[in-house]
């Protein structure tokens, strides 16, 4: 008799004695009949990664006869190339009747203690200032060249800090970049990126004075760091440079006698050779408008703070009590026609205004002025 696997028999034993009298006895006998292996479900396709976090859940044995198998486990040897790392699992599954299944799974994963090798990246390098005497650091990641045993050039990941975009102030910035290979092993390059002042270049005439004014966006208003070319090793600078108070000169002597530079304001400077002054500028966009107040009615050192070239004397802007107007308007009323100008070609001052007989109807960046004003609190506006 067959039910399902299960197989049974009867077998009929028989005893008669000489008058016919009989007795019977039934043997029954049974069996499994199971030629079968059990079914294992979810075992994996293919090699499963560890670094992916990734395990081999859900693999179960199920068997006709039996019903629900638990598999047995027998682990492999690990096999080994390079970084890369494999070891097989065997799962067997098996019945009552000997039959069984198997399941073998395979974990790989890499091996990797080495850090990349950093074989090129950016050099230190200077960048502008912007109007706010403040630099922009740029993304230096691609410029960032890597090897590593394991992982792919390709794959690996760079980054740095301060990260791009971030702004920083004047003077030096180290920039730390990392490359990260597949097992977290890094390594670390750094580059000084330095936020300077834009030059703008001022040329002077050597052996006579000079008057000038500085640019408004100066990095610094420190003497001793505009002029810099002048203390080159001999300070030509002490004793040269001169301002006016309003009633006298000041004149400047390093860690005795010391004064910060005011855009829009004039000075004396004598030069001992032709030079050209390096001015560090924040910028190029200025505020708008430059207003320099030059206080009491009276004589004033002034200049233009503004990198123009030249322009004509009579469109300068000049304000007094909210009210803007060109020195044109207001020559005579607010302020007197001319202004005085140093000329080193004729070591003497020239007039500069708008009547005809003025020597020059022109200013120039950078360059000093005498101006009077009949008026206190008279501004020159530089758009």
């Amino acid at each position: 008799m067959e039910t399902g696997c299960d197989r049974s028999q009867d077998f009929t034993l028989t005893a008669t004695d000489g008058c016919g009298n009989s007795s019977t006895c039934v043997v029954t006998y049974t069996w499994v009949e199971d030629v079968t292996g059990p079914v294992i479900s979810g075992c994996p396709v293919s090699a499963i990664d560890l670094g992916a976090d990734a395990l081999a859940e859900g693999v179960t044995a199920d068997d006709a006869c039996d019903g629900p198998i638990t598999p047995t486990c027998s682990a492999g040897t690990v096999v080994e190339t390079g970084c890369d790392r494999s070891q097989d699992f065997t799962l067997t599954a098996t019945d009552g009747c000997g039959n069984s299944s198997t399941c073998v799974v395979t974990y790989t994963w890499k091996v990797d203690t080495t850090d990349p090798v950093i074989t090129g990246y950016p050099a230190d390098q200077e960048i502008y200032a912007d109007e706010n005497c403040e630099g922009t650091i740029p993304d230096l990641t691609d410029d960032v060249v890597a090897t590593d045993t394991c992982t792919p050039a390709a794959n690996l990941v760079v980054t740095q800090d301060p990260l791009p975009g971030t702004t920083v102030g004047l003077g030096p910035t180290d920039v730390t970049l990392t490359v990260t290979d597949g097992c977290g092993n890094d390594s670390t390059c750094t580059v000084t990126l330095t936020v300077v002042g834009e030059p703008i270049s001022f040329n002077i005439t050597g052996n006579c004075w000079q008057m000038i004014t500085v640019p408004y966006n100066l990095v610094s208003t420190d003497p001793w760091v505009v002029f810099d070319e002048l203390h080159n090793g001999t300070d030509l600078l002490s004793g040269a440079l001169h301002r006016y108070n309003g009633s006298g000169y000041e004149t400047y002597i390093k860690d005795i006698l010391e004064f910060d530079l005011v855009p829009g304001e004039g000075y004396w400077l004598w030069a001992f050779s032709n030079d050209t002054i390096q001015y560090e500028a924040c910028g190029p966009t200025a505020p708008a408008p430059i207003v320099v107040d030059y206080g009491s009615a009276g004589w004033h050192m002034m200049g233009y703070p503004k990198d123009i070239g030249q322009m004509d004397v009579a469109s300068v802007i000049f304000r007094y009590d909210a009210m803007d107007y060109t020195f044109a308007e207001v020559a005579y009323s607010w302020i007197s026609d001319p202004m005085y100008g140093y000329r080193a070609s004729i070591v003497g001052y020239e007039t500069v205004g708008i009547e005809p007989w003025d020597m020059n109807d022109k200013i120039y960046g950078f360059r000093g002025y005498w101006l009077y004003t009949y008026l206190d609190n008279v501004s020159l506006v530089a758009p």
